[in-house]
């Protein structure tokens, strides 16, 4: 009975594997069509009951039966947002060459059964703004093509439908809305989400020479030929790449083979005589991210610009590649380019900010206005998950600060055209 239990768990964790291999793989479809319109549509939900997973039932079905039916009236190539991470917002984004991805969201109907058939009626919603001039699904979809037949069934003509929106649906339209304001506005621009709220829409797809794609390549080759490689790059971080014939990585496979821990031995040391380390003990804090949890604005690793069979390695569980951060030397970096940046204080405040910055704005009557920079845990999972360099990181915590710069000025000149 115990072996069988153990067989179960195994088969149940290796299907949990591949549905996990599965959503990255939508992640890189999205990636590929959408690119900058991701970041919007990747809003957690602040309500923890509208979840973000695969519909079930008649749910399911009515969401592939409108997918199916608006893309080929038209409409493009659809996107279902439950195979992805990344997409939380709406249920299905509509992409169509030369064309602004639509997104919707989608409610099914459960009318009946009969005989194993159901039927069912879906409803769809999708956000239009006044002049916003992104694109309408409808008007994607040539007038000669029906959308709907004669519908004859006096059941269904004696079916009320939901004269107000349901609570959830509601939160749904408003992460749908904010979406719409997000994604048609321009790169690297403040803007108003709401009346207490504001954004700045990023552009996701870095410069290749801010990252070190080839170095980390060049070790993972290295690493199927040695078992193990690993390097300091930029004095500030240390790239680790493990190998192995059987997976490394595999959630059913319980710890790791010993050979490893001896592999890394010599890591600690290696550290130390290093340039990862500053003299003095005070300005280093490492940071070594351990955690599976998938961020939604993360290139995907199928679409990282490896040789193929790197790319197979490291979906198969057999190449690991890890990153460790010295966030005393990214503080070092910001203050260069006059950033007044620290090291956290502690766990909580890592949480919340990454690393503490701010930058100072001189206003005419010699007073400082103090602009704390946010969201810094962006750039650092880009720094592990998509090998961003020292200067690539610089480089884009300095735009978010000339961002904010420019941002109060602004409204320190509207304060003054009130006032006078």
């Amino acid at each position: 009975m115990e072996t069988k239990r153990k067989q179960v768990d195994n088969r149940i964790a290796i299907y949990r594997h591949a549905y996990k291999l599965s959503r990255q793989l939508g992640d890189a479809f999205a990636w590929v069509f959408l690119k900058e319109d991701i970041m919007p549509l990747s809003e957690i939900p602040l309500n923890s009951h509208d979840g973000h997973k695969v519909s079930d039932e008649h749910s399911l079905k009515g969401l592939l039966a409108i997918a199916e039916t608006l893309a080929n009236s038209g409409a493009g190539f659809p996107i279902l947002h439950d195979v992805t991470n990344c997409l939380r917002v709406g249920d299905i984004t509509f992409y169509s060459p030369g064309e602004d991805p639509a997104t919707i969201e989608v409610k099914t109907h459960l009318r009946g059964s009969h005989e194993g058939m159901m039927s069912l009626i879906v409803e769809t919603h999708q956000i239009e703004m006044k002049n916003n001039v992104r694109r309408s699904i409808m008007g994607s979809i040539p007038k000669n093509v029906p959308l709907s037949s004669k519908i004859e069934d006096d059941k269904f003509k004696a079916l009320q439908l939901p004269t107000q929106l349901e609570e959830r649906l509601q939160r749904q339209i408003e992460r749908m809305k904010r979406a719409k304001i997000w994604q048609s506005m321009p790169n690297d621009q403040p803007f108003e989400l709401g009346d207490r709220e504001e954004g700045i829409k990023i552009f996701m797809h870095s410069e290749e020479e801010l990252h070190h794609w080839d170095m980390v390549q060049e070790l993972s080759i290295k690493a199927k030929r040695d078992g193990l490689a690993m390097c300091v790059v930029d004095d500030a971080f240390a790239y680790l790449v493990v190998y192995r014939e059987s997976p490394i990585a595999y959630p059913w496979v319980r710890g790791t083979e010993p050979d490893i821990y001896e592999d890394l031995a010599d890591l600690p040391s290696y550290l130390v005589a290093s340039s990862l380390l500053y003299p003095e003990p005070e300005k280093n804090k490492l940071w070594v991210p351990i955690t599976n949890k998938l961020e939604p604005y993360i290139l995907p690793f199928y679409l990282y610009p490896f040789a193929m069979d790197v790319i197979m390695d490291i979906m198969w569980g057999r190449l690991a590649i890890c990153v460790t951060v010295n966030l005393g030397k990214l503080v070092i970096a910001l203050q260069n380019v006059g950033i007044d940046a620290r090291l956290p204080k502690n766990n909580d405040e890592f949480s919340r900010l990454f690393l503490p910055a701010f930058v100072k704005v001189s206003l005419p009557d010699s007073k400082q206005v103090l602009i704390e920079l946010r969201n810094l845990h962006f750039y650092g999972q880009k720094i592990v998950h998509e090998f961003l360099s020292l200067k690539g990181f610089v480089e884009y915590v300095s735009l978010m600060a000339k961002i904010g710069i420019k941002r109060a000025q602004n409204k320190l000149a509207e304060n003054d055209n009130t006032q006078s």
